[in-house]
């Protein structure tokens, strides 16, 4: 089971840009008390992003952080209505950001590598695109 004060959940509204979905989605870590710096954390997303794709499945997005910014291991996962269209002609359906102090934190922590190992699972993430509702991707992931 993971553990629920580090994992988030929200409805992500439609949009043409990748980078307004990273800001709300950051704006939503920061009312959580999650990083102190918004925009420092979208450099950092943004960044990341530039490297190179951080889709783990079809429709499965995961971009994720690691800086001073944030202030606690957080998973934050963002589900669509519908597939949107993406950077490279992809379709993004849910966003799972991971937003970590350090790269240790990260690899250390049982309720980061339980969810990640769900997340490995094709029969989970064909699941997860599926859902209609927040709530449901909810169930499936904790």
């Amino acid at each position: 089971m993971i553990d629920s004060q580090e994992l988030f959940f929200m409805s992500l509204s439609p949009s043409d840009s990748s980078l307004e979905v990273f800001q709300t989605m950051a704006q939503r870590l920061s009312q959580l008390n999650r990083i102190n710096n918004v925009a420092a954390f979208n450099d950092l997303i943004v960044k990341r992003e530039q490297q190179g794709m951080t889709m783990i499945a079809p429709q499965i997005l995961m971009p994720h952080a690691v800086g001073s910014v944030v202030l606690k291991n957080t998973v934050l996962v963002g589900l669509f209505p519908t597939a949107q269209h993406w950077n490279q002609g992809l379709s993004v359906r849910l966003i799972v950001m991971l937003a970590t102090p350090n790269a240790s934190a990260a690899q250390t922590d049982p309720q980061l590598m339980a969810l990640l190992t769900k997340l490995a699972d094709e029969q989970v993430t064909e699941k997860l695109v599926a859902q209609k509702k927040v709530s449901q991707v909810q169930l499936l992931l904790q």
